[in-house]
């Protein structure tokens, strides 16, 4: 009688993550993924129940506000069950120099801190095991110039893919809000340049390029226009408007909302997710 041949396991879970990296806003992949891990006993995966259980909180976390009856019960129990399995989640191509931190949303990693020498060392196959949405670039220097960090992404295909990114503290100024302004970046809602050197014609070509963002912060550079709020005990007291230039269009994020005496500023992890008041339904 011919030998037995062992399931694909391997296999079975590349095409479950395929699934979750191809359609990064549909919970039911993940979902999936959760009820598969249920069943298992003996998997590559390590931790299998607790990391189904891990999946679903996030999810969980994802669909509600910070005040709803279940917030605080459902981080408690995302904090514990990072802290105790975190570390034998991650998966192996993440473990690189390249990367400074991973960050998990709605149960895999979605964020990454990328050093800037990551264009010389980072094996772009792990972008098909994560469904990685939302980039930091850190430690641009003289020999990791900006430019060749922003071309990077590009080659990369990361551009076609990336919400949110964030290049604060990176040294760009006027000449890099033009490399900016040149690059596709289809799915972009939430960018972050604070403490650069963006003066006021760099401002007004970035407020050019990106006024349909749903956030942009430019805090911190010579020629930010945001309006100027000021706070006693955390509360709104007075608004400043700023200084934005007659020659380009205004933009929504220049001027955050205030309700209730609170700035208001959209997620970046949240910008595309659903919220509701009721309790979170898997089906």
């Amino acid at each position: 009688m011919p030998e037995q041949e062992m399931p694909d396991t391997r296999s079975r879970w590349e095409k479950r993550l395929r699934a979750i990296v191809e359609s990064p806003d549909d919970d039911r992949p993940r979902l999936s993924f959760a009820s598969a891990l249920d069943y298992e006993e003996k998997t590559e995966l390590r931790h299998p129940h607790e990391r189904a259980d891990f999946i679903r909180t996030q999810l969980k976390l994802a669909r509600i506000q910070l005040g709803h009856p279940e917030w605080l019960a459902l981080s408690a129990r995302e904090q514990l069950l990072w802290n105790r399995y975190g570390d034998d989640w991650l998966p192996f191509g993440f473990r690189n120099d390249a990367i400074a931190e991973t960050r998990y949303f709605r149960g895999f990693p979605c964020h990454l801190t990328l050093r800037a020498f990551a264009s010389a060392d980072f094996n772009l196959d792990i972008l098909q095991e994560a469904p990685i949405e939302h980039i930091d670039i850190i430690g641009t220097d003289e020999k990791f110039q900006v430019e060749v960090t922003l071309n990077w992404l590009v080659e990369s295909g990361l551009t076609n893919r990336i919400v949110s990114l964030a290049l604060d503290a990176q040294g760009l100024n006027d000449r890099h809000a033009k490399q900016l302004s040149g690059i596709e970046f289809p799915k972009l809602k939430w960018l972050s340049l604070t403490d650069n050197r963006f003066e006021s014609p760099g401002v007004a070509i970035l407020i050019e390029r990106f006024q349909k963002l749903r956030f942009v912060d430019l805090d911190g550079n010579p020629g930010d226009p945001h309006d100027v709020l000021e706070y006693d005990q955390g509360i709104v007291i007075e608004r400043d408007l700023g200084d934005v230039p007659d020659y380009v269009p205004d933009a929504p994020w220049l001027h955050p909302p205030v309700r209730g005496g609170r700035a208001i500023y959209p997620s970046r992890y949240r910008m595309t997710r659903p919220r509701d008041s009721g309790r979170f339904q898997e089906a």
